[in-house]
């Protein structure tokens, strides 16, 4: 129930932000395919393809940029959605659309917290195979008094590399 309420929120923010932007018609080739960050024991990958009928409320479609990860802590699997259904875009963890050739702002679900929050990712023209992923805490709704939990399961802060 919270997380069918949460994304039909989401939809919803995306179809009110998606009218204003001056996004480019079609994602930016330059983020999709694969992207990981590495520290020690620790990966954090993601998944990056577009959709192009990404379903919306009202029976409407966007164009959009959809993704699905997984991360690793000390060699331990801590949460992933690419074994999720991928014809089912409710199963994705990552959501939105292009800024610029340079910038996409995606939703980001947190798994393991039960909670979402705003991707940045950014790619540098000089360096196209580094992309810079921060992500950001949104405002909570309280649904029958409960908040999820503070923070993200995942770093906040990561220069992710593209990989084969």
């Amino acid at each position: 129930m919270y997380r069918g309420v949460l994304l039909f929120l989401f939809s919803l923010l995306l179809a009110a932000c998606s009218f204003a932007q001056s996004a480019p018609s079609q994602p930016s080739e330059a983020f999709l395919g694969t992207w990981e960050w590495r520290s020690g024991a620790d990966v954090f990958r993601i998944r990056l393809s577009r959709d192009l009928a990404f379903p919306m409320p009202r029976n409407e479609v966007m164009h959009a940029i959809v993704g699905r990860h997984s991360y690793t802590r000390n060699g331990v699997l801590v949460e992933e959605s690419f074994s999720h259904n991928p014809t089912d875009p409710k199963t994705t963890t990552l959501m939105g659309s292009p800024h610029t050739n340079e910038l996409i702002i995606l939703y980001f679900d947190d798994l393991t917290r039960g909670k979402s929050g705003k991707a940045r990712l950014s790619i540098n023209p000089t360096q196209p195979n580094q992309l810079q992923f921060t992500l950001h805490g949104m405002e909570q709704v309280s649904i029958g008094g409960t908040l999820p939990p503070a923070g993200f399961t995942i770093p906040t802060s990561m220069t992710l590399t593209r990989v084969p």
